[in-house]
């Protein structure tokens, strides 16, 4: 049983208990009367009412109980309701002698039926019960063998994924209710019943409002736990989990310094002046005594491991400081002047880190703005990051500055060697939201207002299958980064770490992050390399930035000595020649601040001095060690092997397989495992094709582990090295100069050449169908080693992708992969939730694809249809343009032509192919003519995607026609932001033409709005609605094909009218008039809305504009001046240029 039903049923009941048990008394309190009564004015009429009242909420939800616990509250329910007839009785007999009287007056005649055996014999059993359900309470919430305890041990646990404040909340709540149940128990005499009245009854009401303060948590966290999931990607920490901790003792110098705990920034900046004496920056220009700032949190100062909170309050009790010295505005003002105030060039070393370090924390603790980390490739920005985000220092100085408001501490690490989302803005919002969301759950009704409201635990309205659409992400990213109440409570500090690996404009990045932190209560550290984009945005003010690679010499120095010394071998011959110091040293000076170099330059001297090289041996190796990485990787290239240069070559020609990916198949250790067994046994591929479906176990998949790490140390001489990721086991390259390295035009080629007769698009096609063949199952948030349902789906996409991309570059069908994924598929019918229905005519209703809505999803749900779609292969297939594979399927099986409920070929088909983007995009669009051809009609109806549950038209719906055609454009349409020329949507108006030619009804529109952008690049309503004709889309548009297009649209424009007209001979209930109010759509006059967008919210007939209400062309109510809802719901639409 779900302890929101028990616990629930069980405060029904203590509130019946303790309302039966005040009546009994004499004690009565009106319940529930609406007439403003009260005990005194109260009738026997409104007694019975409450009674009554009370009673109702005592059915339980289950018919036939199982657990124990049903059992018992069954049981207790039933006699509760019979106590309750029983009273019903008594105060019936009494109203009847005196229908009208109030039961004030009424007391003294109760005092004396009390004394009554019927009275005593309700009060025993009234005591009975409410013992019975304290005990019950006790049980459900201690005892191991209750099915609740169990239930609520499994809500309140939490992980990284999951929000824990309300979790925290639900466990005091829970303590206290055991508290409460337990003195009420010790204060009980069951031999004198009214024992137990003369304790206060409120204990009894605490315990009924803690146990529905119990219900509204689990609801609560149920909806966190959606908003989260639904923001979370799967690779989201694989890249910090990827980054090495910093070595022993090297970069904490940023927040510790043991040998000087007391100055500032300011009189770190000051230097003697000539009559030396020591001068420091004030505001005014003149010279002061240095200013003191103690700095605990140092590795002596015992306070360093204090909380947040504690931090805060220690700083601000034993911090003494001169007048201004750390005040924000003060502050701000002294940093004006920087090129004056900053460190003369001949400052060592030493003197730049302590200038650094109390910049960074002053920043830290009182400044604003944006901190700037750059630094060479490999110079270790990334590892100091890591160390700086999970420092406790980092988060107790920050405390300081957010002062009474609440701090929210979010980071990001872009990689450009990861999956797209890691290198996008959509996985910068979607992380920086997770984390604020996770460690500020009470946010989330704010930023996602309606998924919260939506979001029921007892209804599916709400998917946590289907992720948030980028545009509902930058919209509640925008509410949470320009929302001035949320200021008034909330500061926010993120770090971003390699703005340089972003794959997109970095100027407007860079833009976008100083605009984000203009307000005094957002700031943001960023690291990456010192690209001119990021050069010249952030680094105006020394202070509030730090060049890593002129301050690293002592960490190098550290690395390099712990290395060699914690090296038995080194420390046998260390004495033997002075030279061996000097070695370490050559190591740290030919590095020019680049950490990877020091670390594979002292890894190859170590594997040197292993194979016994002598001293002049190892100067010679280093000496010949080049001095940039890229030689220093060709290097490593040159020194594999030959005998394992054809696997390396395949390896590496895997990992940088650059094609549009949704699983991490190219970082999945289990590839690559794969693909070594596809070398070495040669009966692996006829076990994928005919062997039994089996999940792999937990042991294999170590074994693997094992093997792996050796064979790629090995093979690929530390270039590629295997990660933990959340229970995840990835193959990352060792950095991400390597993989820059490898994908040169030049060394693309060598592995093409050195790997041989290698087919990198069937190994990839075998491995899909072995990793969805053999995969382990692991439920969400499990922490086992196995896989989610959902990536199973992207397995699917990924090995369609692959077959488009092998038929688009004339590799062959792949029917044979595809034909075995169709029979996997129905394998996995009984263990996975699918819907194979094309290959045996069941249906299982459970939206496999759901997650990344294949097939229609995401973009039908930009035009306001939220259903779920289940699975089909064929459908699949046919987005993805497998001409080859569907032809034969419907050639074998005609009825495929047939439209499902909610499943359209045709559509399938003509959106894959719409796209113009995606790889097959040609063969989508024969695909296409294939279907029509075959007798597919644009214009059939498909009530089926906009039906109610009853069958009945969603109210939004009503009045809307969805064809092939409809959804055609709105899918497509609603998805362009701004078309690149007369060429930018050749593949789209290619498949327009096509429907055209098949009778397409011309006399369709597009509804929407005017929108513009305002300063901040933020989209705007400025007008409408108004609808566009296909002929301004195609004048607008400007295709190549566009006279034919306005030709077929003339053509057809007589024949408009026959749909509707089918469509209006619907039966009248599924397509019954709405009494909403209607409203005016005005035509769009192309001259008047010049320079904007022409957002597209849904599309109609021309002929059905007057009898549309206002939920059918927005969804959403949209008027002058909105932004965000806007851009929540859709795309910006057309460009109107």
């Amino acid at each position: 049983m779900d302890p929101l039903t028990a616990l629930s049923l069980a405060g029904n009941v203590v509130q019946f208990v303790d309302f039966s048990s005040k009546l009994l008394c004499g004690a009565y309190e009106v319940y529930s009367s609406t007439s403003g009564a009260t005990a005194e004015t109260a009738d026997l009429g409104t007694v019975i009412k409450d009674l009554q009242a009370v009673t109702r909420r005592l059915s339980p939800p289950f018919n036939k109980p199982r657990t124990d616990d049903e059992i018992a509250l069954s049981s207790l329910v039933s006699n509760c309701r019979k106590l309750s007839d029983d009273i019903r009785k008594v105060l019936d007999k009494l109203q009847s002698k005196n229908p009208h009287q109030k039961w004030a007056s009424l007391r003294v005649a109760w005092a004396s039926m009390r004394k009554k055996e019927k009275l005593i014999s309700l009060e025993t059993r009234v005591n009975r019960y409410r013992s019975e359900i304290l005990v019950r309470i006790i049980i459900m919430m201690k005892e191991e063998q209750s099915s609740v305890r169990t239930a609520l041990e499994k809500i309140t646990q939490h992980d990284d994924t999951s929000a824990t404040q309300t979790r925290e909340e639900l466990g005091k709540l829970k303590e206290e209710i055991l508290r409460g149940v337990e003195l009420l128990l010790q204060s009980y005499n069951i031999n004198d019943p009214q024992a137990f009245s003369e304790h206060p009854t409120k204990t009894l009401k605490d315990i009924r409002i803690a146990l529905s303060g119990v219900a509204e948590a689990i609801t609560t966290i149920a909806k966190e736990d959606l908003v989260l999931k639904k923001l979370r990607f799967d690779s989201m920490y694989s890249r910090e989990d990827s980054i090495e901790d910093a070595h022993a003792k090297t970069f904490k110098w940023l927040l510790r310094d043991p040998g000087d705990n007391t100055k500032s920034v300011r009189s770190i900046r000051s230097r003697p002046s000539e009559n030396g004496s020591q001068g420091s920056y004030s505001d005014n220009g003149t010279d002061s005594e240095p200013e003191q700032i103690q700095e605990p949190g140092t590795d002596m100062d015992p306070k360093q491991d204090l909380g947040a909170e504690q931090y805060r309050d220690y700083v601000e009790s034993t911090t003494t400081i001169q007048e201004g010295s750390l005040d924000p505005v003060a502050f701000t003002n002294a940093t004006q002047e920087s090129e004056t105030n900053s460190l003369p060039k001949e400052s060592s070393e030493s003197e730049l880190r302590q200038y650094a370090r109390v910049s960074f924390i002053d920043w830290l603790r009182c400044g604003s703005g944006i901190f700037y980390i750059s630094g060479k490739a490999g110079s270790g920005k990334s590892t100091l990051m890591k160390l700086l985000i999970h420092q406790q220092r980092t988060r107790n100085e920050l405390t300081v500055w957010a002062g009474d408001k609440k701090l929210v501490f979010a980071h990001f690490f872009f990689w450009n060697s990861g999956t797209d989302i890691q290198k996008s803005l959509e996985g910068l919002y979607r992380s920086i939201l997770f984390e604020t969301l996770r460690e500020c759950p009470d946010l989330i009704r704010e930023i996602f207002p309606e998924t919260w409201k939506a979001a029921s635990l007892l209804k599916e309205s709400v998917s946590s299958d289907q992720t948030f659409r980028f545009p509902e992400i930058l919209a509640a990213f925008d509410s949470l980064i320009r929302s001035t109440r949320l200021f008034s409570s909330y500061r926010f500090c993120f770090f971003i770490d390699g703005l340089d690996e972003y794959a997109g404009d970095h100027w407007k990045m860079a833009k976008s992050l100083k605009t984000w932190a203009t307000s005094p209560d957002v700031k943001i550290c960023v690291s990456c390399r010192p690209y001119n984009e990021f050069e010249e945005s952030f680094s105006c003010q020394p202070n509030l930035r730090l060049k890593l690679h002129e301050l690293t010499k002592d960490d190098m120095e550290q690395f390099v000595n712990d290395e060699f010394e914690g090296d038995e071998r080194f420390l046998r011959v260390q004495h033997d020649d002075d030279r061996y110091l000097k070695l370490r040293e050559n190591i740290v000076k030919l590095a020019d601040g680049v950490f990877l170099w020091v670390r594979l330059a002292t890894h190859s001297l170590l594997t040197g001095l292993g194979n016994n090289y002598s001293i002049s041996e190892l100067e010679e190796k280093l000496e010949s060690i080049p001095t940039g990485l890229n030689d220093f990787f060709r290097k490593m290239w040159d020194s594999i092997d030959h005998s394992d240069r054809i696997r390396a070559a395949r390896t590496f020609s895997i990992a940088t397989y650059d094609c549009d990916l949704w699983s991490d198949i190219r970082q999945n250790m289990l590839t690559y495992s794969y693909l070594d067994d596809l070398d070495d046994n040669k009966d692996f591929t006829l076990e994928i094709y005919s062997g039994e479906k089996r999940a792999i176990t937990e042991g294999e998949i170590h074994e693997r582990l094992q093997r792996m790490r050796q064979r790629l140390a090995g093979r690929c001489k530390g270039l590629l090295e295997i990660t933990e990721s959340s229970n995840k086991y990835e193959v990352n390259f060792l950095h991400r100069t390597v993989k820059e390295f490898l994908v040169q035009d030049d060394m693309q080629k060598e592995l093409e050449v050195r790997a041989g007769t290698f087919d990198k698009l069937g190994s990839l096609c075998l491995v899909c169908l072995a990793q969805i063949k053999y995969y382990l199952p692991v439920e969400p948030g499990d922490n086992g080693i196995g896989i989610e349902h959902h990536h199973i789906c992207s397995l699917v996409h990924d090995l369609v992708t692959l077959v488009a991309r092998a038929e688009a570059e004339g590799l062959g069908s792949r029917l044979q992969e595809l034909n075995m994924l169709y029979n996997i598929l129905d394998e996995h019918r009984n263990t996975l939730p699918s819907s194979t229905e094309e290959a045996t005519g069941d249906s299982y209703r459970i939206n496999w694809m759901s997650t990344h809505g294949l097939v229609y999803g995401q973009m039908l749900r930009s035009g306001g249809i939220r259903k779920k779609m289940d699975f089909s292969l064929i459908h699949c297939a046919a987005y993805g343009g497998l001409f080859d594979f569907v032809s034969r399927k419907i050639s074998l099986s005609p009825n495929l032509f047939s439209s499902r409920k909610d499943l359209n070929l045709l559509v399938s088909a003509s959106l894959g192919a719409g796209k113009g983007n995606e790889v097959g995009s040609q063969q989508g669009i024969n695909l296409t003519k294939f279907i029509l051809n075959h007798g597919a009609s644009p214009n059939e109806l498909l009530p089926g995607l906009l039906e109610d549950s009853k069958g009945g038209f969603k109210e939004e719906s009503k009045n809307l026609m969805w064809t092939p055609w409809t959804l055609l454009l709105l899918g497509s349409i609603t998805s362009v932001e701004e078309p690149r020329g007369p060429g930018g949507l050749h593949s789209f108006f290619e498949v327009f033409e096509l429907f055209l030619r098949n009778g397409a009804d011309a006399s369709v529109c597009l509804l929407g709005y005017q929108v513009k952008k305002d300063a901040k690049e933020r989209p705007i309503v400025r007008s409408g609605p108004f609808y566009m004709t296909l002929e301004q889309l195609v004048e607008i548009c400007a295709p190549i094909n566009a006279k034919t297009i306005l030709q077929l649209l003339q053509q057809n424009c007589h024949k408009n009218s026959k749909n509707w007209l089918n469509w209006l001979a619907m039966p009248f209930q599924r397509r019954q008039q709405s009494t909403a109010p209607k409203f005016h759509i005005k035509p769009l006059e192309l001259d008047e809305v010049q320079g904007s967008y022409f957002a597209v919210t849904s599309i109609a007939s021309i002929t059905c504009l007057d009898k549309l209400i206002p939920s059918e062309i927005k969804f959403s109510a949209l008027k002058e001046g909105d932004g965000m809802e806007l851009v929540r719901n859709r795309g910006l639409g057309i460009r109107v240029s």
